[in-house]
């Protein structure tokens, strides 16, 4: 079951690249790099911009919901460090009040 989560998560993610790189930029400082700041006239090239936008942030919300479902599934146990037991077993001294 984990393997099925972590491919899907691999293959979302990857669907996320190419949805990203398939969208138009939207303007702001791509027109101060030298892209174009044109307006979108025609509503079918709107319609997909907003599709592929509902796409990725739908992309990413299952992205998100399947990482912390992973998360949850391996019980997010991670291995003690020894040191953490020395750092127990050691004695806490308590400072000295300084004597006038």
């Amino acid at each position: 079951m984990l393997y099925v989560v972590m491919g899907l998560i691999i293959l979302i993610a990857i669907l996320l690249v190419l949805v990203i790189l398939v969208q138009e930029p939207k303007g702001g400082l791509s027109r101060q790099f030298g892209g174009s700041g044109v307006a979108q006239a025609s509503t079918s090239v709107r319609t997909t911009t907003d599709m592929l936008e509902r796409i990725t942030w739908g992309l990413a919300a299952a992205m998100l919901v399947l990482i912390l479902g992973l998360s949850k599934m391996t019980g997010n146990t991670a291995p003690e460090s020894p040191a953490l037991e020395d750092i127990e077993a050691a004695p806490v001294e308590q400072p000295v009040a300084p004597q006038e």
